[in-house]
């Protein structure tokens, strides 16, 4: 089996969908200050770096993603399709042509970088 890592690691460079909130990480316990132990608080949307939409994403009636089972994401048969779009470019009938059988369509297009 191969497999592909597809996350962008948590952190104050994650990339964030909107400009009006960021990731933050704030020191809840710390042993330096006598407490039993290290933990932190994180604060970031579900939207925000490697993330699934479902339906409930868009559609107020939609799928929420607790609702789905571990195994409705586990996918055999990927297929990634590199698509390197600029800003202004849409995903076009023709782009799509090449996608071979798959069960789950990944689609690369760069966008991340604006």
């Amino acid at each position: 089996m191969r497999y592909r890592l597809l996350s962008y690691p948590l952190g104050k460079r994650t990339p964030l969908y909107g400009k009006k909130h960021s990731f933050k990480i704030k020191e809840a316990k710390q042993l330096k200050n006598g407490d039993s132990c290290n933990t932190f608080m994180l604060s970031f949307l579900n939207h925000c770096g490697t993330h699934i939409d479902t339906p409930r994403h868009v559609f107020s009636r939609g799928r929420p993603i607790v609702n789905f089972k571990i195994d409705e994401l586990i996918f055999h048969q990927a297929f990634i399709l590199n698509l390197q779009k600029n800003s202004d470019e849409l995903i076009t009938k023709e782009d799509l042509r090449m996608i071979r059988k798959c069960d789950i369509l990944l689609i690369r297009t760069g966008f991340y970088k604006f």
